[in-house]
């Protein structure tokens, strides 16, 4: 996670939400610090999400440089901030600006400049997801990763964007490489946390929900 996160965890609620408004303020406007084009709001809260506090950039640019495709990164972002009441301020006042609904995908970054490449319409017989979609484990390997892992969290029941908070707290306690074995029965983990993985650079070594590895950056 960025710094700013790190600063955001001492805050109170609504002073978190007033941090958030204020980089908004700060950065929306403002010139990709990489090449030059001038950066919409929702640029600017993908900035901070993903943190490029003190240098913005396009959304392009932040892809380019975490090596993802644009409209992936875009999608992930737009999950996240669901998860984390701060964030989803500054996305849907980012929207009250530039005169879009709130709870609608803005097409300032919903346009055909960031389409996403085709999906198939079916994988391969014997694929069970993409390269980056972790499979579900035998017995004998959950063992082996539960084994391995150097830490284990049953989060029980908690939301998403409480448990990411606590989540990165733990993962940041631990030395790089060390593995943390997280119990969530949120309904949404299975598509949240490889999402946010991805975003922050943790490494999700395995999952079967409601148990998910995640390798510390």
């Amino acid at each position: 996670m960025s710094t700013f996160e790190d600063q955001l965890e001492s805050l109170g609620e609504d002073a978190r939400a007033r941090a958030v408004l204020a980089e908004l303020d700060h950065a929306a406007g403002a010139a990709c610090a990489s090449c030059a084009a001038v950066l919409c709001g929702h640029e600017a809260m993908i900035s901070l999400v993903c943190g490029y506090k003190a240098s913005p950039r396009c959304l392009t640019c932040v892809a380019v440089d975490m090596g993802l495709d644009a409209a992936q990164l875009r999608d992930r972002t737009w999950r996240y901030v669901h998860g984390r009441d701060c964030f989803l301020q500054g996305w849907r006042e980012a929207s009250r600006r530039e005169g879009f609904s709130m709870d609608v995908r803005p097409p300032c970054l919903w346009s055909d400049k960031f389409a996403a490449p085709p999906t198939p319409s079916a994988l391969p017989q014997g694929n069970a997801g993409s390269e980056n979609t972790p499979l579900p484990l035998c017995g004998a390997e959950q063992e082996r990763a539960h084994t391995a892992a150097s830490a284990e969290w049953n989060a029980g029941t908690i939301a998403c964007g409480e448990l990411i908070l606590e989540l990165r707290s733990r993962l940041g306690r631990l030395p790089t490489g060390a593995v943390l074995l997280l119990v969530s029965l949120d309904p949404a983990a299975p598509e949240d946390i490889p999402a946010w993985c991805r975003l922050t650079g943790n490494g999700l070594a395995a999952a079967d929900h409601p148990r998910y590895w995640i390798r510390a950056r």
